[in-house]
């Protein structure tokens, strides 16, 4: 339901403060998030310009001794915005945010406390408004009860030895009244992240972790601008949490393109040990299968389409991303006769009408490349066959179906920060095969009939299988590394309906 005083036009807002010292002072930055539409605004110290409506406002109101800012004050209101003018947000009674770590030697490097804005009373939060310090700045909160929002506290602090810490709280429904914690650095998850080059060329990396305690992902999280592969270790407070990594390939006019946006997500446990890895080889095939659906491009069409859309640069241990650049070729086959063959850039859909039940192969070789030109040292090159059966009548209510196959995902263990692993020594490859979810109407799911892993040292010119064992929910071979160059590897995953999915990545890892 739309604000019934909400409007195109706009008018001009400006906020003021009075802060804990009773003055009235500017607001330097505040966030607004609309009620009516969900559409987030970010006032920086002069008037902005808003559509007319009732806002969510989170607003930070400083105090100053002559010049100097001694503490920050979080005002959280909710405010029906007509006409032109100025709102007055009270920070006097702020209480203050203290966390404390007991049991580790650290410094405070940023304390914050903020809201997180919703636009429907107890609904998904949208929008972060806070009151940041550095050193020497006090942290306050005014007290409010409100469904819009989630307060959440965060603490970041740096031992000597250049660990991190994060110290995460949130109480849905208010800003509470008392806001003092503690923190106990035995009740912390340890994780290490780990910052690998190689698999995507990066120059840079820039490092995002941000909590899923209770209010989403909006809240407190923490950049940093890294140069080259390295390892940070941060203890984090036990809970959900996402971390995230940019990189970047410089090219000959010295500009840093992004080449890949990656994320994974996990539930860290108090005083347990977690790592993870960035770049991490072997960069292949993702979790993305042939699908079949009602032929949309034809909406009279009595045929079934097949879609595709190759993603074959993934990360082995990560739960998604994307990445650029690549140009990739992909063949559907009936039988020997080759029905459609097409060439798609980064992002690329493969679509072509079933018009034949059969058994069917898509084949699909992909190689990429930095946005800047040049190619990554480690997986340039990828290849992909399916083999499956296809009716040409869409199946079940029309809605998509994944066919019945597999992902295998290769993560090659023991590799150094540049994924490479001693010549003449031996590397585990640990295989992970997955089958496809249900997008819409239900895969069919037949049993493995096996699972092969082969491995080529002269760029799959030639081929030695090797054995494989059975650990757990995954394979596990070991691999005996030539004395340089790069390990292609293979694997073909078959089931009993026959069934079949053959991943090949060129150059998965080196050995120096």
């Amino acid at each position: 339901m739309r604000d019934p005083v909400a409007s195109a036009a706009t008018v001009d807002l400006t906020l003021t403060g009075l802060n804990r010292a009773d003055r009235v002072v500017a607001i330097p930055q505040a966030s607004l998030l609309s009620v009516s539409t969900g559409d987030s605004y970010f006032y920086q110290g002069s008037a902005l310009a808003i559509p007319r409506g009732t806002y969510l406002i989170a607003a930070e109101v400083p105090t100053y001794t002559g010049s100097t800012v001694t503490s920050q004050t979080l005002v959280f209101g909710k405010a029906a915005i007509g006409h032109g003018e100025t709102i007055r947000l009270d920070g006097r009674d702020g209480k203050k945010l203290t966390v404390s770590l007991s049991g580790a030697q650290a410094t405070v490097t940023q304390l914050s406390a903020d809201v997180c804005m919703s636009q429907d009373p107890g609904g998904e939060q949208l929008l972060e408004g806070g009151a940041y310090g550095g050193t020497g700045v006090s942290i306050y909160a005014v007290p409010a009860k409100s469904s819009d929002i989630t307060f959440v506290y965060s603490d970041f602090l740096t031992s000597s030895a250049g660990a991190s810490y994060y110290l995460i709280g949130s109480k849905a429904g208010q800003i509470p009244s008392r806001l003092g914690y503690t923190q106990r650095a035995s009740d912390l998850a340890k994780l290490t992240t780990e910052l690998r080059s190689g698999a995507y060329g990066s120059s840079e990396f820039n490092w995002t972790i941000q909590s899923g305690n209770g209010e989403g992902f909006c809240g407190a999280g923490q950049n940093q601008n890294l140069s080259g592969a390295q390892s940070l270790v941060s203890y984090v407070t036990p809970g959900t949490w996402t971390t995230t990594v940019s990189a970047y390939s410089q090219g000959s006019n010295g500009n840093l393109d992004q080449n890949a946006y990656l994320y994974g997500t996990g539930r860290y446990r108090a005083g347990r040990s977690y790592t993870n890895v960035f770049g991490a080889a072997a960069v292949g095939p993702g979790p993305d299968y042939p699908q079949t659906s009602d032929n949309y491009n034809d909406p009279a069409s009595r045929y079934a389409l097949l879609s595709y859309s190759p993603s074959l640069f993934d990360s082995p241990v990560l739960s998604g991303g994307q990445t650029c650049c690549d140009r990739s070729t992909v063949t559907l086959r009936l039988g020997s006769g080759v029905v459609e063959k097409r060439t798609l850039r980064t992002n690329g859909l493969f679509t072509e009408s079933i018009r034949r039940s059969g058994w069917y192969t898509l084949d699909v070789t992909d190689s990429r490349s930095f946005p800047s030109g040049g190619t990554p040292a480690l997986s340039p090159r990828v290849a992909v066959s399916f083999r499956f059966h296809a009716s040409s009548t869409p199946a079940g209510n029309g809605a998509q179906q994944n066919a019945p196959l597999t992902d295998a995902s290769c993560y090659a263990l023991g590799l150094n920060s540049a994924n490479q692993a001693p010549a003449g020594g031996t590397t585990k490859m640990n295989i992970t095969v997955t089958r496809p979810g249900n997008a819409g109407v239900a895969s069919p799911v037949y049993r493995l009939k096996t699972v092969e892993f082969y491995v080529s040292v002269n760029g799959g010119s030639t081929w030695r299988r090797l054995s494989l064992r059975r650990i757990g929910s995954y394979w596990q071979a070991t691999i005996a590394d030539p004395a340089s160059g790069y390990v292609t590897i293979r694997s073909i995953v078959t089931d009993v309906h026959g069934d079949v999915t053959e991943q090949t990545v060129y150059r998965a890892y080196a050995v120096t």
